[in-house]
């Protein structure tokens, strides 16, 4: 993570808070986004792995804006400056690869959410 020294002080210790793009960034955008269609994802509100999985849910229970949040996703991957944790979120608890193949999804995947949620698969069956 990109860290910056902020203002607030612990015990004379300067206080690192997280920069760039994070979960408090990314909740703020899925529920702008999408909230309207969801309501769990206003209700777990900075919950990055819980809105992560409500966004698979909205794609598998809303096809046509499907390709709207694999784009969004894309994008996050592409980010120089999001947590390794988005990445992770995506991988663990967005879509599975089955669940991408039950909905027919594997061809509309950009590229880097595609490799990203194959190569958990692969790591989930080889048991690492």
């Amino acid at each position: 993570r990109l860290l910056q020294r902020g203002t607030t002080r612990t015990l004379g210790a300067p206080v690192l808070v997280p920069s760039g793009y994070n979960e408090a960034q990314f909740s703020k955008d899925v529920i702008s986004r999408w909230g309207h269609i969801d309501d769990c994802l206003i209700d777990d509100e900075g919950l990055l792995h819980v809105q992560m999985a409500h966004l698979g849910r909205v794609c598998k229970n809303n096809p046509k804006i499907a390709a709207e949040i694999f784009q969004f996703l894309e994008g996050l991957l592409h980010r120089n400056d999001a947590i390794s944790e988005i990445e992770n979120a995506v991988a663990i608890s967005f879509l599975d690869w089955p669940e991408v193949r039950e909905c027919g999804f594997e061809d509309e995947l950009p590229a880097k959410l595609k490799q990203t949620i194959e190569e958990q698969w692969k790591r989930y069956e080889a048991g690492t």
